[in-house]
């Protein structure tokens, strides 16, 4: 019943001002020491540790793999990114939300992070300015999405992952967190240059199947779309158990998800690379077939 009447409050024009007035409190915070040993500014979950368990415990179980590199694609309030840096990661996080892009710069603050860059951009497949809709969790590129007020928009740069990591020398094994609320076909297509030209690649990527695009597609088939792609590159597709661990899952098994909607509206997924096998391109050669 408190859900729906939180769902109901979003949808009233009074909805975007609460939305706007709990970002500007959260700002406000007074930093909280987290269960993880460093101080973060964010949501009760975030400060006591039970944000997103799952992802949590699998960037852990990535660390102690070996982990160097932590790309985070729809950073929010950089709960991540500074756990990430917090056991010695270096760490590209994008934001386009300029009022979730000031808390996290805050973070990296406060956190006192050593390698963390931050960006206050979009990701996408190709580079120019568009509009976003939303606030804050609810930031996406369609408007209305999962039923968020769209009357707040705001117009940001994007740019492909290639053409901001292009300077960058990335070492691995990467991890890559992906939640944008929709897009992440688009991410995925622009970071193909990225997944080529390195191996030992894991990506955590949050999949919506109840939503529709903005060319009015349904987003499930967008995203399996998408899984085929990556498993093309070479990855294998897992779910994410509560502690960290991973479970093989398949295509097939992502269109009966689907249909049974198991995970409700929304669920992560990780495609990690069977880098058996794979070879690499390097850059110069990535380079000279461009």
């Amino acid at each position: 019943m408190i859900t729906t009447l939180r769902e109901t409050l979003r949808k009233l024009p009074f909805g975007d001002v609460y939305r706007y007035l709990r970002e500007f409190f959260i700002y406000l915070r007074v930093p909280s020491e987290t269960p993880y040993g460093f101080k973060f500014i964010g949501t009760k979950k975030m400060v006591s540790g039970r944000f997103e368990p799952d992802v949590t415990a699998l960037i852990i179980e990535e660390v102690k793999r070996g982990a160097r590199t932590f790309i985070d694609v729809g950073a929010h309030h950089g709960f991540f990114t500074i756990l990430a840096s917090h056991y010695g990661l270096a760490t590209y996080s994008f934001e386009p939300d300029p009022l979730n892009y000031r808390v996290l710069k805050r973070n990296v603050r406060v956190s006192h992070s050593k390698t963390s860059k931050i960006n206050n951009i979009g990701l996408s497949n190709f580079n120019d300015k568009v509009t976003f809709f939303g606030f804050a969790t609810g930031v996406s590129r369609n408007s209305n999405w999962a039923g968020s007020n769209s009357r707040r928009k705001f117009v940001v740069e994007v740019f492909t992952l290639d053409k901001s990591l292009s300077l960058q020398n990335l070492q691995e094994p990467i991890l890559v967190k992906v939640d944008v609320e929709g897009y992440e076909s688009e991410v995925m297509e622009g970071a193909i240059g990225v997944f080529a030209i390195h191996r030992d690649i894991t990506i955590i990527c949050e999949i919506t199947f109840s939503e529709k695009q903005i060319n009015g597609e349904s987003h499930s088939i967008k995203a399996l779309k998408m899984s085929q792609s990556l498993v093309a590159q070479g990855f294998e597709i897992f779910t994410i158990t509560l502690d960290g661990n991973l479970r093989p899952t398949s295509i097939s098994e992502l269109v009966k998800i689907n249909e049974r909607n198991e995970f409700g509206v929304s669920a992560n997924f990780v495609f990690k690379r069977n880098i058996m096998g794979f070879n690499a391109t390097s850059k110069e050669s990535k380079s000279d077939e461009s």
